[in-house]
């Protein structure tokens, strides 16, 4: 009685891929080894290509939208800051300015649940 899913619905959630990976991630790999060559003038420069896109697969093997996860963990991350992790302990688009209630003296202090450490 394990979960099963549908093939048909399984192929048409995935991302477009090629070579085995989306092609973000394609593009972010001819992207870096480019520079690479470019910068070193090296033509072994290229081969850093070949570990970049086994990385690339093996991420995908395990989740194929593994890097549009990881854009979006990232796009949290640069809004959030750092801000809701001093205030709430927690990193997640906030629904006001917590620095600015802090100073206006508009937050609550948090109370000690009932059972919880005082």
């Amino acid at each position: 009685m394990g979960v099963t899913a549908d093939v048909l619905f399984i192929g048409a959630t995935r991302p477009a891929m090629a070579m085995g990976v989306p092609y973000a991630a394609l593009l972010a790999n001819a992207f870096i080894t480019l520079e690479l060559f470019l910068v070193s003038r090296n033509l072994l420069c290229l081969a850093i290509a070949l570990p970049l896109h086994g990385f690339a697969w093996t991420m995908c093997l395990v989740e194929p939208r593994m890097f549009e996860i990881a854009a979006v963990w990232a796009q949290v991350r640069a809004r959030a800051g750092f801000r809701g992790r001093r205030a709430w302990g927690v990193v997640a688009y906030g629904p006001f300015d917590v620095e600015a209630k802090r100073r206006a003296g508009d937050l609550r202090p948090v109370l000690p649940c009932a059972g919880g450490p005082a």
